[in-house]
């Protein structure tokens, strides 16, 4: 840089002109290095944030998955369960058409079994009804699962090369 005898015979002037201009590279130089070093933290963070929508969009394909097995196997129950429900329905409206040809003179004891077979009737009906409302309820849950979009989340890894990550949520 500057040596001793070039610095005695300078005025003070010329001296921190010439400091000024190399104190000026060093600056832009240290300038550019942190330009760099932030670009290349920030590509980082890029990076984590793919892998890291990587790793969602997989467990939420993994827990939709999951689901959506748990609510087939569930709907499944629910029509075994209606299908019950219908038999003993059936074999309930039969009995109800037998009590009037049961051989007694008792009127109370025969008033007594059609409305107590009426009551069975009305409760299955309500289950029925409710059962109708499970069903409705389950397809528009596979409704929504099915429904699940895809965000997309691009990272410029290096300037010849674009990634594009997406993640279903």
């Amino acid at each position: 840089m500057l040596n001793e005898d070039k610095i005695k015979g300078m005025d003070t002037k010329v001296f921190l002109k010439k400091i000024m201009n190399s104190s000026t590279y060093v600056f832009l130089a240290i300038i550019v290095i942190l330009i760099l070093v932030l670009h290349f933290q920030n590509m980082s963070i890029l990076e984590n944030l793919a892998q890291s929508a990587n790793r969602t969009e997989a467990e939420l394909k993994s827990t939709k998955l999951f689901v959506g097995k748990q609510i087939n196997e569930f709907s499944d129950e629910i029509k075994n369960l209606s299908q019950e429900i219908d038999k003993i329905y059936s074999v309930e409206q039969e009995q109800n058409k037998t009590i009037s040809i049961i051989p007694t003179d008792n009127a109370f004891f025969k008033q007594w079994l059609k409305s107590n077979h009426e009551e069975t009737l009305k409760t299955i009906g309500e289950i029925r009804s409710r059962l109708d409302d499970v069903k409705s309820s389950i397809n528009n849950i596979k409704a929504d699962i099915s429904n699940i979009g895809t965000v997309t989340v691009k990272t410029n890894s290096a300037p010849e090369k674009e990634r594009v990550e997406s993640i279903s949520i």
